[in-house]
């Protein structure tokens, strides 16, 4: 009896792993994509990436916080013959031709400009601008607070060098506080902070960092007109020029697009991309997934902004940033197909072009579309760099960082394509040869079977490892009334048993998703004759 009572609380035990299983391993099987979110978001970059580009635009000339006099100016490339309408988000609205002028009664808030165009067939435009007074109101997290990830030292840092032959510039420097007049320097950071956590989980957390505390130091380059990563110093850093951090602006999207390179670079994190790709042929996937990375992390901090504590005009500031930037890719997709699709992998030296621009820019583009389809961009980005994350010495050997040849780019451009392919669960293969891509099917067949050799081995490892955890909750089993048979397979160590039984399913190549129903119908089969046994005997007994 007490034989029969332990099998019956084996069978509820080992029914709790089959479902457990199930559940852990559905996000390990080949092109599966759970969405981490209801695809019922409140923004996203469809009617950039496939719609009417907007022809208006509206800029701020001038705000004067003592009297609340606000400037506005714009040019619409349509040239309408109608005025333009003015919502000045005080509830005064009024049409005109710009520049337009305007007076806030209250200064401690801040205003969204509607600015709207009319034109003779009755269609419109629109476009939005933010007025700001006052600094936002931000609900800090105190615990992404106090990490404090990335800081914007007020002091000289000393970067060291990491790989060498890399060199840190000369002329580094750090913003002082006539910076952050409007957006202070700890909001920035924060919000900066919030972007590589966000962009860490991306990469699976597997970024390489000195001592294991990932860590993001901004500094100043006065004299450059844009931005760049030092993802190989200690600490990391982004260098920013003047003009992207000014008068209560912030180039949000750029900042994102730096992290992206710091992340991406450092990944993964026993054999990082970084200097084993630098060079010529660096752009395929350094500057592609940076930009990825970039509108990604956008896409995410406008949707769910809020949980974090953000302010709606931060929110508003972060989604004309990455609106803006994501225009630019639309752009470059768009010229790479109307002047003939040319693929190129390798940014000439010797050239001031960069030949390389709209190629990963379409790849980007693909990933974008491919995205919003789905409603989600966090999911296939994690996939995505699971596959890039196989990363190893004969890949950056084919990879060939020094080397323009027709082979070396036939390897790039697969490795992105299968990774974008795994990523979505489809195979774009076709889309990406319509582009001109070169694509190596062996070295794609390649990749993906590193991935379901990855799923299988996840799948053994959970196996074991909830069984073991079952065994420990059930301690010892003894059965004295049961046969030779029943008695080898309970005595035998059941880790052992049900690895043998996932290793040999494994070696069958068996679709992941069929392995657990194999394991599961095998595992109950075992404990029906057991339980058969034991009722024998009882039966007997009785």
């Amino acid at each position: 009896m007490l034989s029969l009572v332990i099998l019956a609380l084996l069978l509820v035990e080992n029914i709790g792993i089959s479902f457990s299983l199930v559940n852990n391993v559905k996000e390990s099987s080949l092109f599966n994509i759970a969405n981490d979110y209801s695809n019922n978001v409140s923004f996203n970059f469809k009617n950039i990436l496939i719609g009417n580009l907007s022809t208006l635009t509206v800029f701020i000339v001038s705000i004067n916080k003592n009297t609340g006099e606000v400037i506005i100016n714009g040019v619409d490339t349509k040239r309408p013959n109608i005025p333009f309408t003015l919502d000045w988000g005080d509830g005064v609205v009024h049409s005109g031709w710009f520049p337009q002028r305007h007076i806030y009664h209250d200064k401690n808030r801040n205003y969204i400009v509607k600015v709207t165009s009319h034109y003779s067939d009755g269609t419109m435009d629109t476009a939005q601008i933010l007025v700001r007074f006052v600094p936002p109101p931000i609900k800090f997290n105190n615990t992404i607070l106090f990490s404090r990830n990335v800081s914007i030292p007020d002091h000289n840092i000393t970067l060291i060098s990491r790989i060498p032959g890399y060199g840190v510039p000369k002329n580094l420097t750090y913003f002082d506080d006539s910076f952050f007049t409007l957006i202070n320097r700890t909001t920035i950071e924060y919000i900066l902070t919030i972007a590589l956590l966000i962009q860490k989980n991306f990469a699976n957390d597997n970024v390489y960092s000195v001592d294991g505390n990932l860590k993001v130091v901004v500094l100043r380059d006065p004299s450059f007109p844009g931005a760049y990563a030092l993802w190989y110093t200690h600490p990391m850093a982004i260098v920013v020029g003047d003009c992207l951090i000014r008068n209560g602006y912030v180039a949000w999207s750029s900042f994102f697009h730096e992290l992206g390179h710091i992340i991406t670079l450092n990944s993964p994190s026993n054999y990082f991309y970084g200097s084993k790709i630098d060079g010529p042929a660096s752009a395929l996937f350094s500057e592609t997934m940076a930009q990825i990375f970039q509108h990604a992390t956008a896409y995410e901090l406008v949707n769910y902004g809020e949980k974090y504590g953000l302010s709606k005009d931060i929110i508003f500031e972060i989604e004309d940033s990455a609106i803006q930037t994501m225009k630019l890719v639309r752009l470059s997709y768009e010229k790479y197909v109307s002047s003939g699709k040319k693929f190129s992998s390798w940014n000439d030296p010797t050239t001031l072009e960069d030949e390389t621009f709209d190629t990963f820019m379409t790849i980007a583009y693909e990933f974008f579309l491919n995205a919003e389809k789905l409603g989600n961009y966090t999911s296939p980005l994690k996939k995505m760099m699971s596959l890039l994350q196989t990363f190893e010495e004969k890949d950056k050997e084919r990879y060939g960082q020094f080397n323009n040849s027709p082979t070396a780019s036939a390897f790039r451009s697969t490795l992105m394509i299968a990774a974008l392919s795994y990523g979505f669960g489809k195979d774009l293969r076709s889309e990406f040869r319509e582009l001109n891509f070169p694509i190596d099917d062996n070295i794609y067949d390649e990749l993906l079977h590193r991935m379901e050799e990855r799923s299988s081995k996840t799948i053994i490892k959970l196996i074991r490892e909830t069984i073991i955890q079952t065994i420990t909750k059930t301690k010892t089993i003894t059965l004295t009334s049961v046969t030779t048979t029943s008695t080898l397979i309970m005595t035998t160590p059941i880790t052992k048993t049900f690895t043998v039984i996932a290793t040999i399913i494994s070696t069958l190549k068996i679709k992941p998703d069929y392995t657990i129903s194999i394991i599961i119908g095998i595992m109950l089969l075992v404990m029906g004759l057991m339980l058969g046994f034991v009722l024998r005997k009882f039966i007997h007994k009785e």
